[in-house]
């Protein structure tokens, strides 16, 4: 007698499947569901298997349907682009109270209860009120109409999903020059007339310059519209692989004659010109005839 004579109807062959799926077997036999429903089946399979796929993190990555995503509570659902687990979302939870605060900042009556929700328990009993006049943090809160969300210097302009406070914006500043880095990366001449603008401060003086970015090499990286790959002379027009940066192309340039080679093996009147063209100086001086 083979292992399909055994099979009489669709539970056996259900059980069946779901025990050769979890232990297959080493015989060499097939076995077949006859009159089993294949998409009940699958579903079945599906939950003996259970979740463990990454979920959260820098890119968001999502759990498929019928999961949550599952935080550990030093991952602080999800902060700083931690990454959580997918598990399955329960269907049934006892009536036991053992109150969680859930990842969406609502209590509910056990963890199994929010993960029942689809939500992921970010502390141990009942959530404390959140004060009125947060903003930020991993919900993104928002501001009332004529607020803007300030950061401490410590929450470094809200990073990592730290919290905020409403504070209104601020209708006259003095005049005074103080000037202050916002969260924005523009430079204002003092913290009111940066809260004015919406913005909270991100650090006390002017805005560090942004980096240079570096064009050529062996990569041949290039600049952006408007700009040139400015070598130094050392770097010889970006020989041998050497790299350049990328500077803005001047608008204007002196009526001055003080004649370069630039890049292209072009006489320019000046290095602002030979720039103004979008190209780099190779050497001070007339370019050599070419024999």
């Amino acid at each position: 007698m083979n292992i399909r004579d055994c099979i009489k109807n669709s539970r056996i062959a259900s059980v069946l499947f779901l025990a050769l799926s979890v232990a297959p077997l080493t015989v060499g036999c097939q076995v077949e569901a006859i009159d089993g429903d294949a998409d009940s089946i699958d579903a079945a399979s599906q939950e003996v298997r259970g979740g463990g796929d990454a979920c959260g993190g820098l890119l968001g990555l999502m759990c498929e349907r019928g999961e949550f995503c599952n935080y550990d509570l030093e991952a602080q659902c999800g902060a700083g682009d931690q990454m959580g687990t997918c598990e399955p979302i329960p269907e049934m939870c006892l009536k036991v109270y053992d109150p969680v605060c859930g990842c969406d900042g609502k209590t509910y009556g056990n963890e199994c209860e929010a993960n029942a929700a689809g939500v992921s328990v970010a502390s141990l009993g009942e959530c404390a009120p959140a004060p009125n006049d947060a903003c930020g943090g991993i919900a993104g809160l928002a501001c009332e109409r004529g607020e803007f969300c300030d950061y401490s210097p410590e929450a470094q302009c809200g990073a990592g999903d730290q919290m905020g406070t409403c504070e209104p914006i601020p209708r006259a500043c003095t005049k005074e020059y103080r000037p202050v880095c916002g969260c924005d990366g523009q430079t204002y001449s003092n913290a009111c007339v940066a809260n004015a603008a919406g913005v909270s401060v991100a650090s006390p003086g002017a805005c560090a310059s942004p980096p240079e970015r570096a064009c050529g090499g062996l990569l041949g990286l290039m600049c952006e519209r408007g700009e040139f790959c400015n070598y130094s002379l050392e770097a010889q027009c970006g020989a041998g692989d050497q790299m350049g940066t990328c500077e803005p192309r001047p608008e204007l340039c002196l009526q001055v004659y003080d004649p370069v080679c630039g890049c292209d093996g072009k006489t320019y009147s000046n290095a602002c010109v030979a720039n103004a063209a979008g190209v780099s100086v190779a050497s001070p001086g007339a370019c050599a005839a070419r024999l």
